[in-house]
């Protein structure tokens, strides 16, 4: 398919492609004040042997170049000790590298950042950053040249010196764009600016942030918007605003974000004949996640769901060049309550996880990153007795990681009113063997991969860091 520049879409139906509005004024048509990007994507890549994004990298791969054959054992565990455990919503780890760890716990009403020394687990820093929509979980986009970048999933975007936690810059996108653009195309309510749902993706040149407008261009040093494209559909009132972004990706020539509302698409822009261009795909899950680029720039998306007790159509879908489904992969066939996690690709295959309460399993699918077919598939009972699914809204699985050739996924039991448990394992990503196991107090959430460590949080319990010094 031939990419649609802003110029034809606009003379177009709207059905395969939505695209900005360049060029509106002579067809006479109200619309946003665009501001086109010269370039987009970029050619950067974190260090490889750092864990820099919430999924490693750029293209959400979740994918490390250290080897994770052998069993890790512990090296420390941190808990965050602010004593008040019921009141944490989410931990996650942001970023590592091999000299630091950061945590995030989100509460209700601030997050607060932890980093930790990689070797001992000495706390380095703690910060508070006030976060005013306490029903929504902050975002973040990755460490680059020294600063974090986050957003606080409602107008504000955010940038802390990782040396000591310091907030460099702190800005309302939002107030931003309002100058210039007006409220219709932002949100669909002006009393509700928190709507406008920023989130980050960072790179040396550009903040990437996509928003209930489209995808912003914002300077590293300051926060300044550099550019705008509007993403919407300014002929149809009900279309021209986005709602529950999913998630970025970004390749050295391209950018692909998602959306569910008010149609479940994922969008595909990049750079044609000197002016963006943007392809539309309709997604064929209800809430798509952040798109996963593997090889020759397939692309994977599942869905940002982590559990629930509704039959799903959809575990994953691939995308060929972004503009047609090339597969979908059901899941496992299974009714009754259960948990998903997102995916990780090693580039020719992509590993997504599900747990089921009423068969009492935990699933590792292996699927080909083209097509979608079913190349392994690893069944861990939970009906062994030491981890019960009889409360499946607690119940866990990980993201899945990728090192070498070695898949690490994890599943546990989040409770309030214990430590949690659960256990990490490592399987061959060419057959899934299980290679190793190793058991932890606490429900697996994220994992990150960083020099000789490996770093699990938990909803509540902190960091955990395991040593991979045995390879």
């Amino acid at each position: 398919m031939v990419p649609i520049t802003r110029r034809t879409a606009l003379q177009m139906s709207g059905i395969a492609a939505t695209t900005s509005l360049a060029g509106c004024a002579e067809l006479g048509l109200s619309s946003p004040t665009e501001r086109p990007p010269e370039s987009i994507g970029t050619s950067w890549e974190p260090p490889a042997d750092e864990w820099r994004f919430p999924r490693a990298d750029l293209s959400n791969t979740a994918r490390t170049s250290r080897g994770l054959r052998t069993r890790p054992t512990v090296a420390w565990q941190k808990q965050h000790g602010d004593g008040r455990p019921d009141t944490a919503r989410t931990g996650d780890v942001v970023a590592a590298t091999t000299n630091l760890v950061v945590s995030a716990v989100t509460r209700d009403s601030d997050v607060i950042l932890y980093a930790y020394d990689a070797v001992d687990g000495d706390r380095r820093w703690r910060r508070q950053v006030q976060y005013p929509h306490g029903h929504r979980y902050p975002q973040f986009g990755g460490l680059v040249d020294g600063t974090l970048f986050l957003t606080d999933s409602g107008t504000d975007v955010i940038a802390v010196d990782i040396s000591d936690g310091t907030v460099r810059w702190r800005i309302n996108l939002y107030e931003q764009v309002a100058k210039a653009v007006p409220n219709r195309f932002l949100t669909r309510s002006s009393d509700s600016p928190e709507q406008f749902s920023p989130l980050p993706l960072a790179t040396p040149e550009t903040v990437y942030i996509q928003s209930s407008y489209g995808l912003h261009g914002l300077a590293p040093s300051d926060g300044r918007e550099q550019w705008r494209l509007y993403l919407g559909n300014h002929d149809q009132e009900d279309n021209r605003v986005l709602d529950e972004p999913g998630g970025l990706a970004v390749t050295d020539d391209c950018v692909w974000a998602s959306y569910s509302q008010p149609t479940p698409s994922i969008y595909e822009l990049e750079m044609f004949d000197e002016s963006p261009s943007i392809n539309r795909l309709a997604s064929p899950m209800d809430l798509p996640g952040r798109p996963v680029v593997a090889r020759d720039g397939d692309v994977t998306v599942s869905s940002q769901v982590v559990w629930s007790t509704d039959t799903h159509r959809s575990l994953a879908f691939g995308a060929a060049g972004g503009t047609d489904v090339a597969w979908q992969f059901p899941g496992w066939d299974s009714s009754g309550p259960a948990t998903f996690s997102s995916v990780a690709t090693d580039g020719d295959r992509v590993f997504v996880c599900e747990g089921h309460e009423s068969k009492a399993l935990f699933v590792v699918f292996a699927l080909d990153a083209s097509t979608g077919g079913l190349e392994w598939i690893f069944r861990q009972s939970l009906d062994d007795g030491d981890l019960s699914t009889a409360a499946p809204a607690e119940f866990r699985v990980s993201c899945p990681v990728v090192g070498d050739n070695t898949v690490v996924v994890g599943y546990g039991l989040d409770s309030k009113q214990t430590t949690g448990q659960g256990s990490l394992l490592g399987l061959s990503s060419g057959d899934g063997r299980l290679r190793w196991r190793t058991d932890l107090p606490m429900a697996p959430w994220d994992v990150a991969v960083a020099g000789d460590r490996v770093y699990v949080s938990g909803q509540e319990q902190g960091v955990v860091a395991l040593s991979v010094d045995g390879e």
